[in-house]
Formats: structure tokens, C-alpha cells, sequence
């Protein structure tokens, strides 16, 4: 297993993470990969997503209201990963079996550069968001400083706000951010910090159907 750093000062895993919210290693196990992840946070045992999901595109989605189903095979926005819990998992692991020949990236944006003005901007607007999920929806906020380090949570299908004016002023905010790419190769183990980094899915010019990465969810430690 290589790690690859984005700076030489940074040995680790968790030290990079701490510092972008993302880490990548290359030439790794799925084995290799689930024990990674089990350093950084709990693996619910009991829940759908303690197995590792494979994503792989298909011609029927399993479910109608998931972003898979309605954006197919064209560019995914950009999302917190199960926003819909009641609290979002703390870290994505994202690990490669078989690239796919059309090579279709994944796409990243680190949020903590406007992170104070989306605080700000939520404070002007007290109304709030109300999650759909059928009948357990919920009101929650964007912007969570509750949570040590604060905790973003954003889906734009599953997120409604009480305020339009809010909901066009936190799109334009988190279109500021640089998107960053990763073009997968086999044995990639690709981490992202799920409550700072947002996370997407580029286009591609056909169906993919040989393309399979493998999700795992990670809970916070606390």
C-alpha cells in the first residue's frame, strides 16, 4: 500500500486528512482498505452499509430517489454522503476494483475556505431546512458548529428551504470552492472527510457498465 501525500511533511493518513479532508493511497487490498478505514472510525455491524456497497452503473437503479437514479450515468453534484441520516457518516472511503473503460472521475471540493461565510449566512436566515425523507424528515441546518469542527450537511434533492434566498445564496457559496478530480486505477483507496468535502461525479460520454468502486461508510469514533 503507497501512500500519496500532498505535501512531504505529511506522513498519514489521519495527518492528511486532518489537514485537506482527503487522503489517497494506491495499490491497496479491499482488506487493506477496510482495515484503513476501521482506524479512523466505527463500522456499524448492523447497518445496510456495514458491507462494502458496490458502485457500479446499471440500467435499473435499485431505488427511483436516489441520485444514481436521476442523474444516470451524466455529472453527479456535488453532496454529502448519506446527508439524510440524522448525522452524516464522518468519512468516505471510496476503494477501486475495476476503473472502467470510459474513465469517468470522481469529483471534490474542500469547503472549509467558506466555511465562516456560510455560517454567517445561515445565521441571517433562522428559519431553517427541512430534510425530506417521506416520513422521516426532519429539520436540521447546513452549517452544524455543534459537532467538534463543525459538520456540513448538503444534498440539493433532499434539502428544502424555508427561504429561497438562502437556497441561492448557499448554492453560489459552495460553487466558490475549487473542484479537484481523481481519475481511478485499480487498488485506489480514495478518503474524504464527508462534514468538509463535498463530493461528485464526472460525466461520462457513454455507459460504463464494467466501472465498480467499492463504498465504505465510516461513523465518527465519538
Amino acid at each position: 500500500m503507497q501512500f500519496i501525500g500532498s505535501s512531504n511533511s505529511r506522513t498519514s493518513v489521519h495527518e492528511e486528512l486532518d489537514c485537506t479532508g482527503k487522503a489517497l493511497c494506491r495499490n491497496v487490498t479491499l482488506n487493506e482498505a477496510w482495515a484503513l478505514a476501521a482506524t479512523l472510525g466505527h463500522i456499524d455491524q448492523k447497518s445496510n452499509f456495514a458491507q462494502t456497497v458496490i458502485l457500479s452503473p446499471s440500467i435499473r437503479p435499485r431505488h427511483s430517489n436516489t441520485l444514481s437514479a436521476r442523474y444516470g450515468h451524466a455529472e453527479l453534484p456535488h453532496h454529502t454522503e448519506c446527508a439524510y441520516w440524522k448525522s452524516p457518516p464522518r468519512y468516505l472511503g471510496l476503494w477501486c476494483e475495476v476503473a472502467g473503460t470510459q474513465q469517468q472521475a470522481t469529483t471534490f471540493a474542500d469547503v472549509s475556505e467558506v466555511w465562516e461565510t456560510l455560517h454567517k449566512t445561515q445565521q441571517s436566515h433562522p428559519s431553517g431546512v427541512l430534510l425530506t425523507r417521506g416520513e422521516r424528515s426532519f429539520r436540521t441546518s447546513v452549517v452544524d458548529v455543534t459537532v467538534p469542527g463543525g459538520r456540513l450537511r448538503w444534498d440539493p434533492h433532499c434539502l428544502v428551504f424555508d427561504d429561497p434566498k438562502w437556497q441561492r445564496q448557499a448554492n453560489q457559496i459552495l460553487s466558490r470552492p475549487r473542484v479537484q478530480t481523481h481519475q481511478w486505477s485499480a487498488g485506489d483507496f480514495l478518503i474524504l472527510n464527508n462534514w468538509r468535502v463535498l463530493h461528485g461525479r464526472g460525466s461520462s460520454k457513454s455507459p460504463d457498465y464494467t466501472r465498480r468502486l467499492h463504498r465504505i461508510i465510516i461513523k465518527s469514533l465519538s
